[in-house]
């Protein structure tokens, strides 16, 4: 393991020497936490839900959702997308793409 090591002649007295090796500690005790003062704290402002709003669960129609502007928000804000009596809807239900798998996903989003 220690093949070709070479010793040194001298050894370097600072290594010794606790005050130089700790000298980069703080040694200073910390700050006591004063409990007698109250801090200020950051109040949180939260949204909540949606104003009016007494259900939290929402269904949107395929139709819908496929003429949507923006079907991340779609997905986000409703539970399921159902298959309704509109022509569109039952296009989207009919197409080949739309396997019981897809329509169970559908379901529960």
């Amino acid at each position: 393991v220690c093949l070709d090591y070479l010793a040194p002649s001298k050894i370097d007295p600072k290594l010794l020497d606790p005050k130089h090796i700790f000298e980069e500690l703080d040694l200073n005790p910390a700050k006591k936490a004063n409990v007698l003062q109250q801090k200020k704290l950051d109040v949180r402002h939260r949204d909540g839900y949606e104003a009016g709003v007494t259900l939290l669960y929402k269904e949107i129609t395929a139709k819908d959702f496929l003429l949507h502007e923006d079907a991340l928000s779609v997905l986000s804000e409703y539970n399921k997308i159902v298959f309704g009596d509109a022509e569109e809807d039952r296009v989207a239900r009919d197409h080949a793409k739309t396997t019981p798998e897809v329509a169970a996903c559908l379901k529960d989003l």
